[in-house]
């Protein structure tokens, strides 16, 4: 009994002076799992897109503010692009009183004015001004989570304030097309890429 106890004395006075041998590490890092992973790759792809002003918004759905209803839209059909510097555009909009599509704005161009693009949070806030081919203007505010990839997209025209919400997807090459607005194909890799060569000098 007397020999047991001294032995628990005796090792506990040791134990603390113990050396741990060089080399071993205290603690190891936590490796990143498969989703931390891909998320962190989906933020980079988000940001990177943003940031190089290439990506195309897809909406999904549209209110007409204030008091206006939501409509769905989710069409590949319905979508506003930009290129660098140079932007497309097909969507639905609302003009006067009555909640309807009641016209398309059509834009093709690369003369954006008030270009601003600011880190918000986990995410981003990018603004600019446009007009379209009969010189009506209209004012892009993008608010983009890098996290979840949400975006809503506030269409300020000369009666109306549109809001969409939908994502973003990569744009890898500028368009090559006439008609704003070409049927994509949701299961081919080539789903946004154009069909018909696209001449700048045609009007």
């Amino acid at each position: 009994m007397k020999r047991g106890l001294l032995f628990w004395i005796a090792l506990s006075i040791i134990t603390p002076f113990t050396v741990r041998p060089q080399g071993v590490p205290q603690s190891t890092t936590p490796v990143p799992t498969r989703k931390e992973i891909r998320q962190i790759r989906y933020t980079r792809q988000l940001d990177s897109m943003v940031t190089t002003f290439r990506f195309q918004f897809i909406p999904v759905n549209m209110e007409w503010t204030p008091n206006g209803s939501v409509e769905y839209i989710n069409n590949y059909y319905y979508y506003v692009a930009l290129f660098g510097n140079y932007l497309q555009v097909h969507i639905p909009i609302v003009i006067g009183r009555s909640i309807s599509y009641n016209e398309m704005a059509n834009i093709q161009t690369d003369s954006l004015s008030n270009v601003r693009s600011v880190r918000s949070g986990p995410g981003w806030k990018i603004s600019f001004g446009a007009k379209d081919r009969s010189g009506t203007p209209y004012t892009f505010v993008f608010t983009i989570d890098s996290l979840s990839g949400r975006t809503v997209l506030d269409l300020v025209t000369r009666t109306n304030i549109m809001q969409y919400n939908g994502s973003l997807v990569p744009n890898k090459e500028l368009p090559a097309y006439t008609d704003p607005a070409p049927i994509r194909n949701r299961n081919t890799p080539e789903s946004l890429s154009p069909a018909v060569p696209f001449d700048p000098q045609s009007d």
